[in-house]
């Protein structure tokens, strides 16, 4: 019903975990037929008891049904997570497969609260980095970049997301799990735009610097430049 209130007299357009939508065959189709994104944070659902175990967390059956889901991770601090552990998660104990884990990286980035244009060229460098990230471990993207095009619209070069990977590929081939250093490495981002990856720093900068961020109260002390963010982040 709070959901259903939330939709109706709100106009969400993302819900926070939504576990008990599954309980309405009809608000769960309403959901994937609206776009509505769903915020899934497992291991906070968990610890709450919002779900009585790890495999009745209804992540894999929301997917399956076609609703936009992002990973997240609630509070990281109370949970003690980070957006790699729980994509980690979601490999080893729902059987998400690369392809499918990609494209959770990519609603992150796609549902997130930002301008247009931030979200797109965030976007975009985002899944640029994926890609090269999985190609030079060996893995083939070939699927997943034919999947996504559509997605990126004027800003989607082919020539910088290679259509023909370099290995070769036999019919019915099948990507192993990523490592963990791999979903440790791979840049994410929950719907509020938290980042967790290899987005550059000089990128976040940018950004930041772009939306006029409260550099302050984020890290709890002044920083001005780029120089003195570094050496906050890489010594803290």
């Amino acid at each position: 019903e709070s959901i259903l209130d939330s939709i109706r007299y709100c106009g969400a357009q993302r819900l926070g975990h939504g576990v008990r939508l599954v309980e309405s065959e009809d608000l769960l189709q309403y959901v994937v037929d609206q776009r509505i994104v769903i915020e899934s944070c497992v291991t906070s659902n968990l610890q709450t008891k919002a779900v009585e175990s790890l495999d009745k967390h209804p992540i894999r059956r929301f997917f399956d049904a076609g609703i936009i889901v992002v990973p997240c991770t609630d509070n990281p601090t109370v949970s003690g997570v980070c957006l790699s552990s729980e994509y980690d998660l979601l490999q080893r104990n729902f059987g998400f497969n690369l392809e499918e884990m990609v494209r959770m990286i990519d609603h992150g980035f796609s549902a997130a609260f930002l301008e247009s244009h931030l979200k797109k060229r965030l976007r975009a460098d985002a899944m640029l980095e994926v890609f090269t990230l999985l190609r030079e471990a060996g893995y083939n993207t070939s699927r997943i970049v034919h999947a996504l095009s559509h997605s990126y619209e004027r800003f989607w070069v082919e020539d910088v997301f290679d259509m023909n990977p370099s290995n070769p590929y036999w019919e019915g081939y099948t990507n192993p799990p990523l490592t963990e250093d791999i979903v440790r490495l791979i840049p994410k981002a929950d719907v509020n735009i938290r980042l967790d990856g290899s987005v550059s720093i000089e990128h976040a900068w940018a950004e930041a610097q772009e939306v006029r961020l409260d550099m302050e109260s984020i890290l709890g002390r002044p920083c001005s430049s780029l120089e003195e963010l570094k050496s906050i982040v890489f010594t803290d």
